[in-house]
This record gives structure tokens, C-alpha cells and sequence, in this order.
């Protein structure tokens, strides 16, 4: 079923700050990377060689230095159910044709998913509306995406902080992925605000970018595209993801099973912090793999108190 978190007229205004302002109060509130009552702090990496993800590594194989101080690895594993958020951009930006390519690379992306993995999907122009909930169900996601006619601005910043909402299920890892040029003129959040939120949620996020047809940009938008890029990398890489290019629609399925395959490709690596403080605010964590040379990517710390 649909859910329209907006309404026609200056009362979509105020209902979507409301209800933006209540969500924000409830992530900055909870405990976003300690399970409760077991203390373990879970960080989510990727680790390559430079290009390819590598895999069969052990708990054995980490270092993980919290604020400094070396911990035990208890964990590191590459298993688990995975709930994935869609939060995609139908503005008016949205070129004519794009929305039947976001279909079929949803449906690829779906046809990958395990048995016990669900989906989440919310669009977001000037306003958001969650259009599937934790569901299997393709036929769902397809009709309901296709009530989406592009139209409005774009609230990207709105849109990602609707995904990591719909990311808090009961899956042992949360993937939101993000599709949209990140071109901001509409949301209520700030950058700041949801970078907080962000780095107090323990998804991890791919932003998607679509490709910009040969004569479609303005002159306007084309001093804004990259910038517009780095503040999003600057935003996803506080929760360990990237922001992707496509260089055209029919990359789009492959793209979006790619990022699926490489999400399911990290180690979820999971530690008892010791010789740390357990309520004192923003850890900075260090991430390495022993004995060889790997790159990783993993989130850059995270908070060790409820606010």
C-alpha cells in the first residue's frame, strides 16, 4: 500500500516538516550502532585489492583501533540478511524514459535477493511518498514506481533521511540506495542534519547517479553537477559507501546489481569496545587487514552515546 507523507497545498509544508522533525528527534535519539544491552559496536567494510573485493577473511585477519586503543575482533563476517531501501529521485529533472529503465534495474536487483532479504522503496521530488515496505514482492514495487510521473524539485537530502527510516528493520545489514543526479533545492534538512543522521545510523549508503544526456544539462546546472557530487561522496562516506556514475540507461540494472553484489561482498565486522569510554560521544575508528596490502572502506566512526 502507499503512503503519501505529503498533501496538496501549504499544508504539505508544515505536515512534511512535522513529520521530518519527529523522525530526526527518533534517529538522534536511539542507539544507532551499539546492540542494546550487549554493547558491540558493528562496522560494515569493504575490502579490495585496489579493484576486485576480496574475499575469505577472518576475524583473525582485522585490526580495529577505537579512538586508538586496539580492539578484539570478535566477528567478521560476509553472511546475513540484508534489507535494502530504494529512495529514488522523480523531480522534474527525471529524463523522459528514465522511470522503465528504474524498473528493470529494479527488478534485476530484486531477482538477486535471498529469501529472507526485503525491499523498501520511497520517492522524493518536493515531496515523499513511501510506495513499498519491506516486501518481496516485485509486482508491488513495479506499480507502484510506475505511479511516479516525474514532477517538482528535489529534496534529496529529505529522500535519503525517508531511506535510512525505512533501512531500521529487523535485517542483519541495511543498504540504502540512492538514485539521483543530487542536484538539492527542496529538502527541509540541512546538509548538516542528515550527515548527523547518517553518522548515527548503521546503513550504508550508494548513491547512483544518473547519466546526463549530451545537451540536456543548462548552463545553470552544469557549475553545480560536480559540486553537487563531491557533497554527496562528503555525506555517503560517513556511513562507508559511494556514489556511483552511470554512463548510460541501459546500465542502469547492471549498475544497481552491482552495488547489491558488492554490498553483499563487505565484512561486518563486530567488536566489545575495551579501554574505551562507552557513553563519551564520537569514536574515531581505524580499520586494517594484517599481513597484506587491501583497501577498505568502512564508515569513519560512530557515536557512543544515545544523543
Amino acid at each position: 500500500m502507499t503512503r503519501r507523507l505529503s498533501l496538496p497545498g501549504p499544508l504539505c509544508l508544515a505536515a512534511l516538516a512535522a513529520i521530518v522533525a519527529v523522525a530526526a528527534v527518533a534517529i538522534a535519539q536511539e542507539r544507532p550502532v551499539f546492540r542494546t544491552g550487549v554493547d558491540l559496536v558493528r562496522l560494515d567494510a569493504l575490502v579490495t585489492d585496489g579493484s576486485r573485493p576480496i574475499g575469505g577473511l577472518t576475524a583473525a585477519d582485522f585490526e580495529v583501533r577505537d579512538q586508538g586503543v586496539m580492539q578484539k575482533v570478535q566477528v567478521a563476517t560476509q553472511a546475513g540478511d540484508v534489507s535494502v531501501a530504494l529512495a529514488l529521485d522523480t523531480s522534474g529533472s527525471l529524463e523522459e524514459g528514465r522511470l522503465d529503465g528504474l524498473v528493470r534495474a529494479i527488478e534485476a536487483l530484486m531477482n538477486l535477493l535471498a529469501p529472507a532479504d526485503t525491499v523498501s522503496l520511497v520517492t522524493f521530488s518536493d515531496r515523499l511518498v513511501v510506495r513499498a515496505d519491506s516486501t518481496r514482492d516485485i509486482t508491488i514495487v513495479r506499480a507502484a514506481l510506475q505511479q511516479a510521473a516525474p514532477s517538482g524539485m528535489t529534496a534529496v537530502w529529505d529522500g535519503l533521511f525517508a531511506g535510512l527510516s525505512l533501512g531500521r528493520g529487523g535485517a542483519d545489514r541495511s543498504l540504502v540506495l540512492l538514485f539521483t543526479d543530487g542536484l538539492e533545492n527542496a529538502s527541509w534538512l540541512s546538509e548538516q542534519q542528515i550527515t548527523e543522521s547518517v553518522k548515527r545510523s548503521q546503513a550504508v549508503i550508494y548513491a547512483v547517479r544518473p547519466p546526463e544526456p549530451p545537451g540536456k544539462v543548462s548552463v545553470g546546472q552544469a557549475g553545480y553537477l560536480e559540486p553537487a557530487r563531491r557533497r554527496l561522496q562528503q555525506v555517503v562516506g560517513h556511513s562507508g559507501g559511494s556514489v556511483l556514475d552511470t554512463d548510460s540507461d541501459g546500465r542502469l540494472p547492471a549498475r544497481f546489481v552491482g552495488v547489491l553484489n558488492e554490498f553483499r561482498s563487505r565484512y561486518l565486522i563486530t567488536y566489545e569496545p575495551t579501554g574505551v569510554g562507552r557513553d563519551d560521544g564520537w569514536h574515531r575508528v581505524e580499520v586494517r587487514v594484517r599481513g597484506r596490502q587491501a583497501k577498505i572502506q568502512v564508515r569513519p566512526g560512530y557515536y557512543a552515546n544515545p544523543r
